[in-house]
């Protein structure tokens, strides 16, 4: 398994509105080994059971270049996951518990878990890292209904209403 001195990996997951993409990387870093991708991820429109299952798949496939056992951290970008400052948000919630059966079912155990707003994930893929620009993001229905929230940089939002 994914003992000491074994080589360990890293899972990202881009759970969009209209497609759901994972890719495995080394932890120490150098290229992506797999990736694989399946229909939409929004975690507030797909059905869970549905989510879990297009999670699965995924991972299954990705998971076919290294040992469960090996992957040390899974980092999950998902459409309608509401922010962490929200932990009851249903979109959240959903996105986390298909996450955590998707996980159980590819045979990750341990490793470090983060669930977060699609967002997140666009604007740390932005140019810039650490960021340093501007990363104007758009769409509807979500964005007007969403407070701007700092995760390590300022954002700032315009326009809509912030309930």
């Amino acid at each position: 398994m994914g003992g000491p001195g074994r080589v360990g990996h890293v899972i990202g997951v881009d759970a969009g509105g209209t497609s759901l993409r994972a890719a495995l990387a080394p932890a120490a870093g150098g290229p992506v080994l797999a990736t694989a991708a399946a229909g939409a991820g929004n975690a507030r429109l797909v059905p869970e059971d549905v989510l879990t299952g297009r999670l699965a798949r995924v991972l299954a496939e990705v998971l076919t270049a290294a040992d469960p056992g090996s992957v040390r951290a899974v980092v999950a970008g998902f459409a309608g996951a509401g922010a962490p400052e929200h932990p009851d948000d249903p979109g959240r919630l959903s996105a986390e518990r298909s996450m955590a059966a998707a996980l159980r079912h590819a045979g990750v155990q341990g490793a470090a878990v983060q669930v977060v707003g699609d967002i997140d994930v666009a604007f740390a893929g932005a140019p810039g890292t650490p960021a340093d620009g501007l990363g104007p993001v758009s769409s509807w229905p979500s964005a007007p209904r969403r407070p701007a929230r700092t995760l390590g940089a300022q954002r700032h939002r315009t326009g809509g209403s912030a309930t």
